[in-house]
């Protein structure tokens, strides 16, 4: 079912199983065409990480009388809000919309965001997220916050690798330059690679060390067979740092027209002991440098996490290395009864602390 707009847009909400293949080719043109493209489009993000038959992919798709205009990527994923089983649509890839569209960027997109709240509420799906992600603007706020959102805030460091190696390492914070040289004096060596056993080593040290729960790459053939077809489209690399042969650390990244982004880094214990995190950082931003690429992205950290949290580490360390610092917000939507579901519980788990704190209070005075 499609619904036309106030930008003369027809909008439909339609899953990977049900696409056709005229559809399909028309939104490869228009994905492959758009100043928007992003290295989190979903065919180098969800191709890999998201393949489970569990989570379904989908395109938000609009269409006019030339044809299709724009589309918005993501996958549902199943949970449970501890009442009933519902389902979040996570739109991992950014938008993208025919050239002629641009100006009328942020109707369209309140067009796509409005679609796919009226495809949850057929389907029961309790929460939408769109992430922004990117080099370019990310979403409005004045469009989420109208269409009932809420903002996370997030942010992203940028290296710009259009200076000279000079100009780069100078920018480098001296802890960081200090780690990549000794992690290099210690033997650590960094490179890229594509031997199918390489692949499979990387794989497990993440899904060991850094993968969180229903967000990692799916199976290990998965993710083999998807990272292969995507290096040998161009569109991912991954970059290993070893030590006496073993990988230590390594990371995944997706690129698209000129940039890359850090999306998946996993370290070992011994890796961490040897700084080789630094020295892959260091050597990944020297490759796609040499490579011709404009920029890197070491995607999103939390803007004031906890002192002494892991996601504070995760900031300070990308802040070592002379990137450019981005708002990238998360805006999340939660349907009506997800809302209602959410009070409840709450409510219901406020009032089980209250209880057990009374009747801890009572056993003590007896």
């Amino acid at each position: 079912m499609s619904r036309r707009n106030s930008v003369g847009l027809n909008i439909r909400v339609v899953e990977d199983g049900q696409l056709s293949e005229a559809l399909s080719r028309q939104l490869a043109e228009i994905e492959a065409a758009s100043p928007l493209a992003h290295p989190f489009q979903t065919e180098s993000c969800v191709a890999l990480f998201n393949t489970d038959s569990w989570r379904p992919r989908f395109a938000v798709v609009a269409t006019d009388d030339h044809g299709v205009a724009a589309c918005w990527r993501g996958y549902f994923a199943p949970h449970s809000d501890g009442f009933f089983p519902r389902s979040t649509a996570w739109m991992k890839s950014m938008p993208v919309l025919r050239a002629d569209l641009l100006d009328e960027r942020e109707e369209v997109l309140t067009s796509l965001m409005a679609g796919l709240k009226r495809h949850m509420g057929r389907q029961g799906v309790g929460r939408a997220i769109f992430t922004s992600e990117t080099l370019h603007d990310g979403l409005r706020d004045e469009t989420c916050l109208s269409e009932g959102f809420r903002r996370r805030d997030l942010q992203t460091y940028l290296i710009d690798l259009t200076t000279s190696e000079d100009e780069l390492w100078k920018k480098i914070a001296s802890g960081g330059r200090w780690a990549a040289n000794k992690a290099r004096k210690q033997g650590v060596v960094v490179e890229a690679i594509a031997d199918d056993d390489d692949v499979r080593a990387y794989y497990r040290l993440y899904m060991e060390t850094a993968s969180v729960p229903g967000s990692g790459p799916p199976s290990e053939a998965q993710f083999v067979a998807g990272f292969r077809r995507l290096r040998e489209e161009g569109k991912a690399r991954i970059m290993v740092a070893r030590y006496e042969g073993r990988i230590v650390a390594g990371s995944f990244f997706p690129c698209h027209a000129g940039l890359a982004a850090q999306l998946q880094t996993a370290v070992s214990r011994e890796g961490r002991k040897l700084n080789a995190g630094s020295l892959l950082l260091w050597e990944s931003m020297l490759a796609f440098k040499r490579d011709g690429f404009a920029a890197l992205d070491l995607v999103s950290v939390e803007v004031a996490p906890p002192e002494g949290s892991r996601e504070a580490g995760v900031r300070e360390f990308k802040s070592k290395w002379g990137g450019k610092l981005l708002d990238t917000p998360a805006y999340v939507y939660l349907s009506p009864a997800t809302r209602l579901s959410k009070a409840a519980g709450d409510r219901l788990r406020g009032l089980k602390t209250s209880l057990g704190a009374w009747r801890q209070g009572r056993a003590q005075k007896e």
